[in-house]
């Protein structure tokens, strides 16, 4: 019977705490990523540090699995880029551009910097969008 270096169970350890599955695949380069990021921490790889590590690590993936792509769909958690590109450079790239939402009721009445004759404007606007989508028409932009 043949067992595995300690290391390694620790490094697959900290990628189990940050995302609750095991690395699904390119095991070696995960394990190289956690070590060179723990190395820029001033971390060692042993099992007191495994939590600060996945501390360091859990942003990225936290990050990584709020996104969506353009067509709305979300990141696939299995997905190493969190990892592989973020993490290893230290870097959360800001989200891509979404198109612009159309504001709503809601969101107009709350506008703080609005004056009251343009969110009255604005408002009807809104209302007059929500009406032709009820009727299935075109909305307005708002």
């Amino acid at each position: 019977m043949q067992f595995k270096d300690p290391e390694l169970l620790l490094l697959d350890n900290i990628f189990l705490e940050v995302t609750s599955f095991y690395p699904p695949r390119d095991v070696d380069r995960v394990r190289e990523t956690i070590r060179l990021i723990a190395s820029r921490s001033n971390l060692e790889i042993k099992p007191q540090t495994v939590p600060k590590i996945a501390s360091v690590l859990r942003p990225y993936f936290l990050e990584w699995i709020k996104r969506k792509n353009k067509s709305g769909t979300p990141y696939p958690r299995s997905s190493l880029v969190w990892l592989l590109e973020w993490a290893a450079t230290g870097e959360i790239p800001p989200p891509a551009k979404q198109e612009k939402k159309h504001k709503t009721v809601g969101d107009l009445q709350t506008e703080p910097e609005l004056d009251p004759k343009e969110r009255a404007k604005l408002i009807i606007e809104a209302e007059e969008a929500k009406k032709a989508w009820v009727r299935q028409e075109q909305p307005a932009e708002v």
